[in-house]
């Protein structure tokens, strides 16, 4: 079973991943912010077993259903 905690604490990387790139200015930041995203989705696929796509998907759920200043 996944250590639900440390899924926790990736998810909240994920959303600072994709709240930094709604306010990105320049292209330093959105590289940056794109590899935060990489890197939690790399990090959740290894805890949870989940693919690469299914683990996007939910993400990207996640992400329409709040508003950024509740991710």
């Amino acid at each position: 079973m996944p250590n639900t905690n440390l899924l926790s604490l990736i998810t909240q990387l994920r959303s600072v991943a994709d709240t930094g790139l709604l306010y990105a200015k320049n292209e330093y930041d959105i590289e940056r912010y794109q590899e935060l995203q990489h890197l939690s989705t790399k990090m959740f696929e290894e805890v949870s077993g989940y693919g690469t796509e299914t683990i996007n998907l939910l993400f990207h759920k996640l992400q329409i259903t709040l508003p950024p200043k509740l991710i």
